[in-house]
């Protein structure tokens, strides 16, 4: 945090607003005090308002887990594909243009609440035995409208041929009946 003093002498002043101003890019906000004992600046007794100026949260979200997580294998063909960021997210920026899939993959982005989580939803099953990439690009922003530095990208494999659910057989066996399949 920087401070500049200001030209007015605090018994020049009867009253006066603290006012508070934002950067045309919302980065940074200029304001002024008249305390004596703000934190990190030490004892303030000069008698004059000093104007602080403040540069807002600039830390650049990450994607800190996916799902599937990368190179994974066995990847089912009809959930969703999940990416879960280091904060909140600017809802408007988590949408189809920021967060994609290749092979012509087409769905739906959801964000929303108070998660950190943005699921990919796509439109149909997503095929067998196949390698997929997920990205999330610079698209994506956070609340003080920080950018992802780099897109994140993971890569997946889905469930082969006769591996799924709707494929498993059932063995029966009894004395009276014999066995079967």
């Amino acid at each position: 945090m920087d401070r500049l003093k200001s030209q007015y002498r605090k018994a020049n002043l009867i009253e006066i607003a603290h006012i508070f101003t934002f950067s045309a890019n919302g980065k940074y906000v200029a304001f002024e005090s008249d305390a004596t004992n703000l934190v990190g600046v030490g004892n303030d007794n000069n008698n004059f308002f000093d104007i602080f100026i403040y540069e807002r949260e600039s830390l650049p979200p990450t994607v800190d887990l996916t799902s599937p997580v990368d190179n994974a294998t066995n990847a089912s063909v009809d959930a969703g594909i999940t990416a879960t960021f280091s904060e909140p997210m600017q809802a408007s920026t988590i949408n189809t243009t920021a967060f994609t899939m290749d092979n012509g993959v087409t769905g739906t982005v959801s964000y929303g609440g108070n998660s950190s989580t943005a699921t990919f939803t796509p439109s149909s099953n997503l095929d067998k035995d196949t390698t997929y990439t997920a990205t999330i690009t610079t698209g994506a922003e956070d609340r003080a409208g920080n950018s992802l530095q780099t897109n994140h990208s993971w890569s997946f494999t889905t469930q082969s041929e006769g591996n799924s659910s709707g494929d498993a057989r059932c063995f029966i066996g009894t004395a009276a009946y014999g066995f079967g399949w």
